[in-house]
């Protein structure tokens, strides 16, 4: 096939392979090639080749195992491993699933993603991949990293068997179970202080009724002794208390309870020509 023919096939070739997504377009250009050339071969400088172009294909990192079709979250029985509910950290529960992964499921080795998301989907235990990538990182010594790609996945190792196995281990989880749980805090209600001025009134009110009583009980033995035989105003009656009785009182003091007398029909009340009241017994 000469040169002109080659350029004309390659250039029909890239016309057809444009029809298809980017990320395709290589493998629709190849595909056109061998269409176009009906498997012929051509002469190329002496030699013969067929006429293809290869595509690089970047290393596989394995089968997929995530989201609903991973066996460790739709087959694991999380109940038949109760370390995992005594383990206190990120680290522990990440060694405990490598090594259930390697013994129970034949996966030798899991990524940091796929850890934090087992965990977290099938024990509850939030947590995230880069918190996992960290704690497996920092323990270089109890699991083994294997770059597949770019994923990395850990393996754990004897020293991390051994230390699950280990009192460290016990000892840890004991002292993450012994924690006693926060008290909540109880919000202190604040009693209001009565202010100065409600404080003064307060008493000011209390001696001022203890001052009522005590003028309505000294009017009474006055009735009982007679004085109110002749009729009394209300100064006249303060004076007498103030002398005979040595307790002094206002006049306003003694109104109220002169009143009260005198509704109850203990007194009789008579207005004198001055318009002045005096009071006197029945």
């Amino acid at each position: 096939m000469k040169d002109d023919e080659l350029k004309a096939l390659f250039k029909k070739a890239a016309e057809i392979s444009k029809a298809v997504p980017e990320s395709l377009r290589e493998a629709a250009f190849n595909r056109a090639v061998d269409a176009l050339l009906g498997g012929q071969q051509v002469s190329d400088l002496g030699s013969t080749k067929k006429i293809r172009k290869t595509v690089k294909r970047k290393p596989s990192a394995g089968p997929s195992q995530e989201g609903d079709a991973d066996p460790l979250i739709t087959e694991l029985d999380r109940t038949a491993y109760p370390q995992m509910k005594t383990a206190p950290r990120v680290l522990e529960r990440a060694l405990i699933l490598l090594r259930i992964a390697k013994n129970d499921f034949d996966i030798d080795g899991l990524g940091s993603s796929r850890i934090a998301k087992v965990l977290t989907d099938k024990f509850r235990y939030r947590t995230t991949y880069q918190a996992v990538q960290q704690a497996l990182d920092a323990a270089s010594d109890k699991v083994d990293r294997v770059s597949t790609g770019r994923k990395t996945l850990y393996r754990i190792m004897s020293p991390g068997e051994a230390y699950l196995n280990g009192g460290q281990f016990q000892t840890a989880s004991r002292a993450h179970n012994s924690r006693k749980p926060k008290k909540k805090r109880t919000k202190k209600v604040k009693v209001q202080k009565a202010s100065p001025r409600k404080a003064n009134n307060s008493s000011k009110s209390k001696k001022q009724t203890q001052r009522t009583k005590s003028a309505t009980t000294l009017l009474k033995e006055l009735l009982e002794e007679a004085y109110f035989s002749s009729p009394r105003r209300i100064a006249d009656i303060r004076d007498h208390l103030e002398h005979k009785k040595g307790r002094s009182f206002k006049v306003v003091e003694l109104s109220t309870p002169l009143l009260r007398l005198l509704r109850n029909g203990l007194m009789d009340r008579i207005k004198a020509e001055d318009g002045q009241y005096e009071y006197k017994s029945h």
